[in-house]
C-alpha cells in the first residue's frame, strides 16, 4: 500500500505535538502544523503547556488565514 501524495496546497496537513524537557527540568510543549504538498509550517505554538482549546484556537487562526490567502 503506498501512500497518496497531494498534488496541491491544502490537501493534506500534519500537525504534531512535541514535548520535551531540558537540562533544567522545565517541560514545553510545541505544536507544528505542516502542509504535506510544501512542507510550509504555519504558526508554530511554542509554551509550557498547551491546552486542547489553545490547539484550537491555532488551528482556526491557520484555518482562517489560510482561506484569506
Amino acid at each position: 500500500m503506498s501512500l497518496a501524495t497531494p498534488t496541491m496546497p491544502n490537501l493534506l496537513w500534519l500537525m504534531n505535538v512535541i514535548a520535551d524537557r531540558p537540562v533544567d527540568g522545565h517541560q514545553f510543549r510545541l505544536l507544528n502544523v505542516l502542509d504535506a504538498y510544501n512542507w510550509e509550517g504555519w504558526g508554530p505554538e511554542l509554551d509550557l503547556f498547551l491546552p486542547a482549546e489553545r490547539v484550537i484556537c491555532s488551528l482556526d487562526r491557520i484555518i482562517e488565514w489560510r482561506i484569506k490567502r
